[in-house]
């Protein structure tokens, strides 16, 4: 072998080892900054959209087309804002509404919203739910407004009086309807599936032999209420991934979530406990800063609520998210 071809040789060994080498390093750090892996709890089948196929109008009069609702519950919510945390014991002490006048004021913007249409998203001003303890704070009150319309149902029933009755159980079922289906964010939606829930259990018990016998709108309730258990099945294992923030969450499922769930709802809800994981869940800094450049480019995002919502959950900081654990 001649020194020329030796020196070829030589040189070709020395670019293929520095090339082997730039890869090494590029695959090195590519897994260093990394969110993670999803695991099987965001497999495929878990990220298809949850629907919802109830048609309250089988039991109660359906709601109209259009728009005007949109006021109604907003000015409900703020109304149940103001009460804080008493509004759910308001509630249960709730032997008739007269003695509650806050809780009958929310009550009538309840069933004014019924008889008006509603068209796009419900996303009230009033209340944020971009904290870790403040989402299920506002599902809990969202729901606990649903329940002023099942409460007072079940008050004016035992007084015989089927109008009212009916009228108070109709606000709550498509209350309950329209969170779940318009609701922008996944606090919105499970407090829906709890009024619907709710609703229809007030249906059943309203249409049998004890009060206003009506044999077929009992039926529908019971074969509504089944449907309802069969389409919410996999509710709950999608809501265990944000409602366990700690050892046991894996920023990737959020990942996961943010970026493939058929449902905006819950992308945006990985958007948002990305903000917080990128200082809970993580221990490395490579980690947290691909979680901070997916929040930023979700910022850019067309959806003017997903860009928001990720443009907050980036400039969380650690001292916010301490501020914000739930208790």
């Amino acid at each position: 072998m001649s020194p020329k071809t030796g020196m070829f040789i030589g040189v070709g060994a020395s670019l293929g080892l520095i090339a082997i080498i730039v890869i090494v390093v590029a695959v090195v750090l590519m897994k260093r900054e990394s969110i993670g892996s999803p695991t099987d709890e965001t497999r495929p089948e878990v990220l298809k959209k949850i629907e919802l196929k109830v048609d309250v109008g089988r039991v109660v009069k359906p709601a109209p087309e259009g728009n005007g609702a949109e006021a109604e519950y907003e000015a409900a919510v703020k109304e149940a804002v103001d009460f804080g945390d008493d509004l759910s014991p308001a509630v249960k002490r709730m032997m008739d509404l007269g003695k509650e006048p806050k809780v009958k004021s929310i009550l009538e913007h309840l069933e004014k919203g019924a008889d008006k249409g509603l068209s796009g998203d419900l996303n009230f001003d009033a209340v944020d739910p971009l904290t870790p303890g403040g989402e299920w704070k506002l599902r809990d009150m969202l729901y606990a407004i649903g329940t002023v319309g099942t409460k007072s149902s079940l008050l004016t029933r035992g007084d015989k009086d089927k109008e009212g009755s009916e009228k108070a159980m109709r606000a709550t079922l498509i209350w309950g309807d329209r969170l779940f289906h318009n609701g922008v964010y996944v606090a919105y939606k499970s407090a829906g599936l709890g009024c619907v829930s709710e609703g229809l259990a007030a249906c059943e018990r309203e249409y049998s032999k004890d009060f206003f016998a009506d044999p077929a709108k009992e039926g529908a309730a019971k074969e509504m209420y089944a449907a309802y258990l069969k389409d919410t099945a996999g509710w709950n294992p999608k809501e265990k991934l944000v409602r366990r923030l700690g050892p046991l969450s894996k920023p990737g499922d959020l990942w996961n979530l943010a970026e493939h769930d058929e449902d905006r709802a819950w992308r945006i809800e990985g958007v948002m406990w990305l903000g917080v994981a990128k200082w809970t869940e993580v221990s490395e800094g490579p980690e947290r800063r691909a979680i901070q450049k997916f929040l930023q480019k979700k910022a850019t995002s067309p959806d003017a609520v997903m860009a928001k919502r990720a443009k907050i959950a980036a400039d969380f900081t650690r001292m916010d998210v301490r501020t914000m654990r739930p208790e």
